[in-house]
């Protein structure tokens, strides 16, 4: 078995379950919730999860209560929409065809393609600045603007290789994605070549 974030339960006495998927479960009577009991004759279960999703985390955390030889590759930062942060980071095909290929990924192999790869992916940079602002750790801002920084400068290299720099199209997507990742950032010049900002906090 192979899996990505996998919702394991739809107990949330069991598990973390957000309200909005209680509202949908709570409509219709829950006629079989025992995955665990189904995993324990299967002879090798790999799972691929963000370990700083709490709500991930407590799915797995109900797994390994029951199942003792999970094999587990975390990728901090991944968000629960793991297929498509690895989808991003160029990764997806590689990792899940291994894992069908090999009884054991290599772990350390595995850690040195994510954090090669990781500055692909705007999903991964868009959770991991929401966890920098509420972190208290010090040295994940750092971390943040220079994995946010490098995927900028790689976007402004992929405009300007297409010779759109001065097209207000080509940058209408890294527009976008920049007023998500810093509110501080409101508009690009594509004449001046300028990311312009307006307030007491300029960029």
């Amino acid at each position: 078995v192979v899996v990505t974030a996998p919702q394991t339960t739809l107990d949330a006495r069991k598990a973390n379950i957000s309200q909005v998927w209680m509202k949908d479960i709570s409509q219709f009577p829950i006629v079989r919730d025992n995955v665990e009991d189904e995993l324990l004759s299967v002879d090798s279960i790999k799972i691929f999860y963000d370990n700083k999703n709490s709500s991930d985390v407590s799915h797995v955390e109900h797994l390994k209560t029951h199942i003792n030889w999970l094999d587990e590759y975390t990728i901090p930062y991944a968000t629960h929409n793991l297929p498509r942060t690895l989808k991003e980071m160029g990764l997806i095909t590689s990792l899940i065809s291994e894992s069908f290929k090999n009884e054991k990924n290599n772990k350390i192999e595995f850690r040195k393609k994510i954090r090669a790869n990781k500055t692909k992916s705007i999903s991964y940079i868009l959770n991991l600045r929401r966890h920098t602002e509420k972190s208290k750790n010090k040295w994940l801002h750092p971390f943040y603007k220079k994995i946010a920084t490098s995927y900028i400068e790689k976007e402004i290299s992929k405009v300007r290789k297409n010779d759109s720099i001065a097209s207000d199209d080509g940058f209408r997507d890294l527009n976008c994605k920049l007023i998500s990742m810093n509110q501080h950032v409101e508009i690009y010049d594509a004449d001046k070549l300028l990311f312009l900002s307006r307030g007491n906090d300029p960029q």
